[in-house]
């Protein structure tokens, strides 16, 4: 009788558990303990040493703090470190921040932003909120994260990001070279430079390796390489995962209907949407249901909810196996060789 109050107990569990739960290590306890010991205490030089970290460090940190503390930290933060920072920690984080900031730091972090970003962030923010936002945007960021905004969700569109550097064919390496210098630093990544015409027309693709070790008066036209891998702007983002996982890139371009470059598609983005896609191919797999929000975003008659149907075969399968056990006890104690049966029984 214990064996089967047990297994139905691990029942419930089961059913009310996260998708994936993430258990924050041990060393990342400890740093949220001295944290917080620092933050009541108000010993604020103590505080900032403590955040001398990588930013993904401190937004995995932020993410396991209380709103009041986040927010304090938040603005102990330089304005370079707490652009990363925010773009590493949780959605519904960015959100409550977004809702309890009024200053101009706040502003210029949302500015700081790539446009794919921002546009996934104004996605998932309260209207009022986004609202706030667009009073401080100029009408370039605006128009920039809009236009993402106008794709379907999930697609190459929705996920890529204006933010490139792109070169003409008739250029030589010494005037592409003055250009990636000029417009660089505003990209999202340069290490694949892309060939257009007049019209944004995709021509070809050149590696930035390839033009530093190419003569300076080479044109590009000959150096770069006009079979270029690209994925349209309504593709599945799946399918640009697969692109970017079979070719091994660090970005890829994205073209309209009428092959015109309209943007590129990064490795960090890509890997998100792995993650996400292999989440849900999991829970499929096992018959749950696909949240479209997250575990702690979900309420609790939520994930009951998904799960009860495999809680109700649990239950009955538990009770049958338990009741053939009860029932077979005596033979179970003469012929102890059946014991080794149980886990199929109980399984």
């Amino acid at each position: 009788m214990k064996l089967l109050i047990s297994s139905i107990q691990l029942s419930f569990i089961w059913i009310l558990l996260p998708d994936f739960v993430m258990i924050p290590s041990m060393e990342l306890m400890e740093q949220k303990e001295l944290i917080e010991k620092q933050l009541e205490e108000k010993d604020y030089p103590a505080l900032k040493e403590s955040l001398q970290a990588h930013p993904a460090e401190i937004a995995e940190l932020m993410n396991q703090l209380d709103p009041e503390d986040r927010t304090l930290i938040f603005r102990l933060l330089s304005k370079d470190i707490a652009v990363e920072v925010f773009e590493h920690i949780d959605s519904n984080v960015q959100s409550e921040i977004l809702s309890g900031f009024h200053d101009a730091k706040l502003i210029g972090i949302v500015d700081a932003m790539s446009p794919d970003d921002r546009a996934r962030l104004i996605d998932e923010l309260p209207a009022l909120v986004v609202k706030k936002l667009r009073m401080t945007m100029t009408p370039q960021e605006w128009n920039a994260t809009s236009t993402l905004l106008g794709y379907a969700e999930d697609t190459a569109g929705r996920m890529m990001t204006p933010e490139f550097v792109d070169l003409k064919d008739h250029m030589t390496v010494r005037e592409a070279l003055k250009r990636i210098r000029r417009i660089g630093k505003d990209s999202e990544t340069i290490y694949y430079l892309y060939v257009t015409d007049v019209t944004r027309h995709l021509l070809g693709a050149v590696s930035l390796r390839r033009i530093v070790l190419s003569e300076s008066d080479m044109m590009i036209r000959d150096i770069m390489d006009s079979e270029v891998i690209k994925v349209s702007t309504d593709d599945d983002q799946e399918a640009v995962a697969g692109v970017v996982k079979d070719y091994d890139f660090l970005a890829v371009p994205v073209v309209d209907k009428e092959s015109r470059l309209v943007g590129i598609v990064t490795v960090d983005d890509i890997i998100d949407v792995m993650e996400e896609e292999a989440t849900e191919d999991i829970l499929k797999s096992s018959g749950v249901a696909v949240a479209e929000k997250g575990y702690f975003e979900s309420s609790l008659l939520n994930n009951f909810s998904k799960r009860i149907g495999w809680l109700v075969l649990l239950l009955i399968m538990n009770t049958l196996s338990g009741t053939i056990i009860l029932a077979n006890k005596e033979l179970l104690a003469t012929i102890v060789a059946l014991s080794a049966f149980m886990p199929i029984l109980i399984g």
